[in-house]
């Protein structure tokens, strides 16, 4: 029987951080059980899709992209077994490129793998994910864009819905992404895996995974946490609004590292203080139509589904929708001073377990007045937030007597 390489392509905002890291850190078990995780670095698989498509990354070129693709798939020819190769970008590819993929693994089976989850809770996941890209644009805005495109599209001569032109839809169109796959690969060797509901454990979406591209019993040490954490609705608008302050000239790689993975990933989305984003409630109907849709389609498709397409179904949320625009300024400065204070309290401590401090810090004395200096920052923040809290409980009262 010959060995099986799984695409898994996708989509964004599915998880797949969260199975990227789990994949790459059993990479040498899965390699002895026969499953290959190829490539020399964690971030091998996203490079490697760059090359196949020739693109960069918000206006980025990574010289570590170039030949990537080519040696992931020595890597992969070079075994005798299964392998996995995992980015969501490649859900992006078109069917010339596909068709290139299939190629570049001569006397093998190649599957796809789609994790898919609800539009409710894609828009606003997206969303914030522009945001750590540099997007300033406003949440309702972007929710209007994005109806607004698929309202805009055409029935193909087959009767399926083809959304407008808007990049979003590319990958988060199912019916779209598993047709362009599936008309390469064939309708069994595109397997659609869904991801459970928010409550379901991180073992639930990773069992699924795992069974769609057939990974070896393993004892797999999957954690707790999410590897890219969402924002809230504060922290959110937060971010947005700083990127509208920073300069043109600040270089994408220095975005990325400064703003997106150390401020927004490290700062904002550890700091966990406000509500979740939802859908606007008046946008709620429209979306679950939508995906009502993807979820008959896939039903007639024959496609091997590992989950429930029933997950695929909006729920209403039970969290009180808020409009990012509408947080009071006093909110967000709250919200940054605690991830200001955390900030430098988390650098401090790094650079002393280290060994920095001893050789480059602050002498003691210093030191003492920077303690002091973040416990007076959590201190401001908490007096922000206690005033902002006060200033809505006062507002309300006078909308209730009003």
């Amino acid at each position: 029987m010959s060995s099986t390489v799984f695409m898994h392509v996708g989509v964004a905002k599915t998880g797949t951080t969260f199975l990227q890291r789990v994949l790459w850190q059993h990479r040498v078990a899965l390699r002895r059980a026969g499953t290959i995780y190829p490539g020399p670095g964690k971030a091998a698989h996203f490079f490697g899709s760059l090359d196949l498509r020739g693109v960069g990354f918000l206006g980025h070129s990574y010289p570590q992209a170039e030949g990537m693709w080519d040696r992931l798939v020595a890597e992969v020819n070079a075994f005798d077994g299964n392998a996995v190769i995992s980015h969501e970008t490649f859900a992006h590819c078109p069917p010339d490129l596909i068709e290139k993929v299939v190629a570049a693994f001569p006397g093998r089976q190649v599957r796809a793998v789609i994790t898919s989850r609800d539009l409710g809770r894609q828009i606003p996941a997206v969303w914030q994910e522009r945001l750590k890209n540099r997007n300033t644009q406003a949440y309702t805005r972007f929710v209007d864009m994005v109806l607004d495109a698929w309202h805009a599209g055409r029935a193909d001569p087959a009767g399926f819905w083809v959304p407008g032109d808007l990049r979003f839809w590319v990958p988060q169109d199912l019916v779209g992404l598993t047709q362009r796959w599936s008309g390469v690969l064939g309708p069994d060797n595109m397997v659609v895996v869904t991801v459970p509901p928010a409550d379901a454990g991180k073992d639930v979406l990773w069992t699924r995974f795992a069974a769609a591209t057939c990974l070896p019993t393993l004892d797999y040490a999957i954690g707790d946490g999410s590897a890219n954490p969402s924002l809230g609705v504060v922290e959110s608008e937060l971010l947005r609004r700083l990127n509208g302050h920073l300069h043109a000239d600040l270089e994408a790689i220095d975005y990325l590292t400064r703003i997106k993975r150390d401020f927004a990933q490290r700062g904002l989305a550890q700091s966990g203080g406000s509500a979740r984003l939802v859908l606007p409630p008046d946008r709620y109907d429209d979306v679950a139509s939508i995906a009502e849709s993807m979820v008959g389609y896939l039903a007639e498709a024959g496609h091997p589904v590992v989950g429930d397409l029933a997950d695929l179904r909006p729920e209403a949320s039970q969290t009180e929708w808020r409009d990012p625009a509408d947080v009071p300024d006093e909110e967000l400065l709250g919200a940054a001073l605690d991830v200001l204070a955390e900030m430098v309290t988390r650098k401090r401590a790094a650079s002393a377990a280290s060994g920095e401090a001893a050789t480059s810090g602050p002498p003691p004395q210093r030191r003492g007045t920077l303690r002091r200096g973040a416990k007076a920052l959590r201190s401001r923040a908490g007096a922000v937030r206690r005033r902002t809290a006060k200033l809505r409980r006062r507002r309300d009262r006078r909308d209730k007597t009003a």
